[in-house]
């Protein structure tokens, strides 16, 4: 008798928590089992308002079958639980963001098997004046032809390039000035390499006297912008510059 009162506790007791009074949710069990000599005999019944149709226990020789009867039962209410369409839905959800999250990763990663080799390459060909501020400061204004091939930047997944080029150049008040004199967004790969002819966008300035005779770089700076990932930088630097000892 342990063994039966243990199965069927085991079910109306277990996840569908219906001994007794039944569930919170209107699904009730009843359970009746009776020893003979011969065997067991019992049934579970359960509401029909949970689509499970009243089930009797036939009889049976040991424990065992009572078990795997309620088991069944047990089974058969889970089933319903499982099936239901917020379960389902939820579950299309999840397998949907674990996809998307395995994807983007991948697109990621990916972008470490790329190997780009841009080249870049500034001249300046007109010093078009160079004078001092009345405030005291140098101010310069350049004509450049400006060309790079920055197209093994891109891959599958790049979204965008973010380039600037800039004058950088030591100073005893500062070891490190750097003064951007051009910029641009280059939005895919058949924009990327270029050939301009400008002068500096932006005014080239420096907080003092100290651009006469001053020898300078040309650094080609890149942001690799990527549709999911961290973003990279990298750069290129082209030294041999130098400014008029003079104001023009």
């Amino acid at each position: 008798m342990d063994y039966i009162n243990k199965a069927l506790e085991g079910y109306s007791g277990g996840g569908c928590g219906c001994w007794g009074g039944g569930r919170g949710d209107g699904v009730g069990v009843t359970s009746e089992v009776e020893v003979g000599e011969e065997g067991v005999e019992g049934r579970v019944v359960v509401d029909e308002e949970d689509d499970m149709v009243s089930t009797g226990l036939e009889e049976v020789q040991n424990e065992g079958t009572i078990e795997y009867r309620v088991a069944e039962q047990w089974r058969r209410c889970n089933q319903r639980k499982m099936h239901s369409y917020g379960y389902r839905a939820n579950a299309l959800l999840t397998f949907a963001l674990t996809i998307l999250a395995v994807m983007c990763a991948m697109a990621s990663l990916s972008d470490n098997l790329n190997s780009p080799s841009p080249t870049a390459h500034v001249q300046v060909t007109h010093i078009n004046w160079f004078q001092k501020q009345p405030n005291g400061h140098d101010e310069v204004s350049v004509t450049m032809n400006i060309s790079a091939d920055l197209q093994s930047l891109f891959t599958w997944n790049t979204k965008q390039v973010f380039v600037f080029l800039a004058a950088e150049y030591e100073t005893h008040q500062n070891s490190v000035n750097q003064i951007s004199l051009w910029d641009g967004i280059i939005p895919s790969k058949d924009h990327a390499k270029f050939w301009i002819h400008t002068s500096n966008k932006y005014r080239f300035i420096d907080q003092g006297n100290n651009l006469r005779g001053k020898e300078f770089n040309l650094t080609m700076h890149w942001h690799v912008m990527p549709k999911t990932g961290k973003m990279f930088a990298d750069k290129i630097v082209m030294p041999g510059y130098r400014l008029p000892e003079e104001y023009r």
